[in-house]
């Protein structure tokens, strides 16, 4: 895939039953991130594991999307907790409404109806970006403890149909740098 950097870069397919039956193949990559071992930070969505970029502590949804950014992709963290939301900072509370940023009128449209399509919020991938004509859609997932729900299957046909190429929707599946 072009643009992407180097730690994004796709290294295999993973191959998703969808809901209708069909089969879709997946770009899939597998980073490894430096874990936070200083203070956690005030709102965790529940312990989610936190990790080190540019000496401060991230998610790993913000963490892939300023991946993308040092390329030249705009985007951001797609939040269906407590409704459709978007984010490009750590959140600093349940509410995520001090947090929430706008997007083009024409891509928040665009998952709007996707998610209308499916009848329900969940299921996005985590990260939406895009740079001129092109647009990516990545799912972190944390190897081992992590996996495809079938909310997101359910996503990923929607986006297939809306004739989104499935080699623009890539899942991330990362671990801690250091683990196998």
């Amino acid at each position: 895939m072009q643009g992407l950097p180097e730690l994004l870069q796709p290294r295999a397919l993973t191959r998703l039953q969808l809901p209708s039956g069909k089969f879709a193949d997946l770009p899939i990559c597998a980073p490894k991130f430096t874990k936070w071992t200083g203070q956690p930070p005030k709102f965790t969505f529940g312990n989610k594991p936190v990790l080190l970029h540019q000496g401060a502590p991230i998610f790993a949804e913000l963490l892939v999307l300023r991946l993308l950014e040092a390329e030249g992709w705009a985007g951001v963290w797609v939040s269906s907790y407590g409704g459709l939301k978007f984010l490009r900072e750590m959140p600093e509370g349940p509410a995520l409404t001090s947090d929430l940023i706008e997007i083009p009128d024409a891509k928040r449209e665009f998952i709007e109806a996707l998610t209308r399509s499916i009848g329900r919020v969940g299921g996005c991938f985590d990260v939406f970006a895009w740079r001129d004509d092109e647009l990516i859609f990545c799912e972190t997932k944390r190897r081992g403890h992590d996996q495809l729900r079938q909310p997101q299957l359910g996503w990923i046909e929607a986006a297939l149909v809306a004739g989104i190429s499935s080699d623009r929707l890539l899942v991330v599946e990362w671990s801690f740098a250091g683990s196998s």
